[in-house]
């Protein structure tokens, strides 16, 4: 017996520190709207690095491509400024030249961010948004949240979320779908800006030494079993 709790000890430390509490980590794939893969903010009429279009409305004449807007005063000077770490995008840099006899209706902005080496389970996202006109859906993996984005001059302020469901392992989407309203004749931009992080739990990974302390309890609690079943 006292040889059995003397190969135990090993194994038994291994397991205790693959079950002590991992702390939450930072998702390093999460970027905010208009900036590049160091968080620095792009220049005006950069294509968005992180962040496409996958619809616009029929007849646009839009592409895959999200611009970083100019937001120059004054015809969008009414949008939020969302500060130093993030900037507006829209479907053309001149956000403010959008025709209202084209450009009306929906356009969903994707972006992606890898959960690989994280517990899925344990993902937090949070963050500010804000559209221009309104926001009928902000989706994970194509499954609609609560948050929308209504009301007259909802650009005008940044709308915050917070989502810690609907996460998969590996690669995981957000849309964002923007509805621009209709008006009669003259101009009608639309944009999005986005300011998001998250955290998850790294999955633990046991280091080779302590795979190998596992190695060494195991194999002798197997010989220490055979030796009792002869004798």
């Amino acid at each position: 017996m006292k040889i059995l709790r003397t190969l135990l000890i090993p194994v038994m430390m291994v397991m205790a520190g693959l079950n002590q509490e991992v702390k939450s980590a930072i998702i390093p794939t999460l970027f905010n709207s208009g900036v590049d893969s160091a968080g620095n903010t792009v220049a005006t009429g950069s294509v968005d690095a992180h962040y496409t279009l996958i619809s616009v409305p029929p007849g646009s004449g839009f592409t895959t491509s999200a611009y970083v807007a100019d937001t120059t005063p004054p015809i969008v000077s009414a949008w939020v400024n969302p500060g130093s770490t993030a900037r507006w995008i829209g479907p053309v840099t001149d956000v403010a030249t959008m025709s209202a006899a084209t450009t009306t209706g929906d356009y969903v902005y994707q972006t992606t961010f890898d959960l690989t080496g994280f517990d899925e389970t344990s993902a937090v996202l949070t963050g500010q948004w804000s559209v221009d006109d309104l926001s009928s859906t902000l989706s994970i993996n194509n499954v609609a949240t609560e948050f929308t984005i209504t009301g007259a001059s909802a650009y005008a302020s940044l709308h915050n979320f917070s989502i810690s469901s609907g996460f998969v392992a590996g690669l995981n989407t957000l849309q964002f779908t923007v509805s621009n309203v209709t008006i009669v004749g003259g101009l009608n931009p639309s944009g999005l800006v986005v300011l998001i992080s998250g955290t998850a739990n790294p999955i633990a990974v046991p280091e080779p030494g302590s795979m190998a302390l596992l190695g060494v309890g195991a194999a002798g609690l197997a010989l220490a079993y055979r030796r009792r079943k002869t004798v």
